[in-house]
């Protein structure tokens, strides 16, 4: 409307279609003046939403940091109410939702997200998350596969796709998604772990212990590695090397009740059963409703008293 008060009334003095004895006059100018006023105004108020829409999803991102999941949401939905192809806002707004298992507006989010910017990689792998929670496992790969043609660089989609295939007990495809996830980003860590644990539970014990040997040279701090290859190593009955690497582990995340238990089998299988009993009751006392510690420690404690007992003279 504008555009058609701004040029309409210009158009008798183009001469086009006929002639006039006159170029311009003031009373031309009238209606050129409100076409112009309404294409300010128009202008004007496009900027202000576009800079509200704004604000209000930087807040909301400011708050998600902060782990205010809830004062987010609020925010992110208005941003997408002002603007309704704000496909960040609904990328991570689908992520919160994700996290609190509202899985299908999550899903009807994303796939939002992607249908209005089919290249927007984060949008395609969170959206495969959903899937897979979902056990909707085909749409769920090609999600991810579909993020990774747009980003070929993407260790995290790697290490998701992993999972997927881990689940679907593609074990030789899982560790290569995870391969993929370590080559691009060397400090993965999830992507490492995950590796040695599939390895160990497959009962691929030495390249298990290779792998971990490897992440351990690359990731020294990472209790979580340490404690995956210490099972791995005790499974070995390589029994010091892996008491050293429970033990680092445990120095890290004391609280952790699994690594106290853990530590206790260690000890139990190779005899050393005082001290299994010691890191048997910390972990049970770590966590009161592990079964699998407290049948461990019943057995160890009727080995113990079926010991004989030593005669003092």
């Amino acid at each position: 409307m504008g555009l058609g008060f701004l040029i309409i009334p210009f158009l008798p003095a183009s001469n086009l279609f006929f002639r006039v004895g006159f170029v311009v006059a003031e009373r031309v100018l009238y209606l050129p003046s409100v076409g112009y006023c309404i294409l300010l105004t128009y202008g004007y108020s496009k900027v202000c939403k576009q800079l509200n829409n704004k604000v209000h999803y930087n807040i909301g991102k400011n708050l998600a940091d902060q782990g205010l999941q809830t004062d987010a949401i609020k925010y992110y939905r208005e941003a997408i109410r002002l603007n309704p192809k704000y496909v960040h806002a609904m990328n991570n707004l689908g992520n919160i939702l994700k996290e609190k298992d509202e899985l299908y507006e999550a899903e009807e989010l994303l796939s939002r997200a992607v249908s209005i910017q089919s290249d927007f990689s984060a949008a395609w792998m969170n959206l495969g998350i959903v899937q897979n929670s979902l056990k909707r496992f085909e749409e769920a790969e090609k999600s991810y596969l579909t993020a990774i043609k747009y980003r070929r660089k993407y260790p995290d989609c790697y290490y998701n796709l992993g999972r997927l295939y881990a689940d679907l007990n593609r074990h030789m495809d899982a560790l290569n998604a995870w391969r993929n996830a370590t080559f691009l980003k060397p400090q993965h860590s999830l992507a490492w772990n995950n590796m040695i644990i599939l390895l160990d539970n497959t009962g691929n014990l030495a390249q298990a212990e290779a792998i971990g040997r490897e992440a351990l040279k690359l990731l020294p701090q990472d209790h979580s590695i340490s404690f995956s290859l210490a099972n791995v190593l005790g499974k070995a009955q390589k029994y010091k090397e892996s008491e050293g690497l429970f033990l680092r582990a445990i120095e890290a995340n004391p609280s952790s009740a699994s690594y106290h238990g853990n530590l206790a089998v260690l000890y139990h299988r190779w005899g050393r059963l005082d001290l299994a009993k010691k890191y048997y009751e910390i972990s049970m006392k770590l966590d009161p409703s592990a079964s699998g510690t407290k049948e461990n420690y019943n057995l160890l404690k009727r080995k113990l008293d079926q010991q004989p007992k030593r005669r003092h003279i």
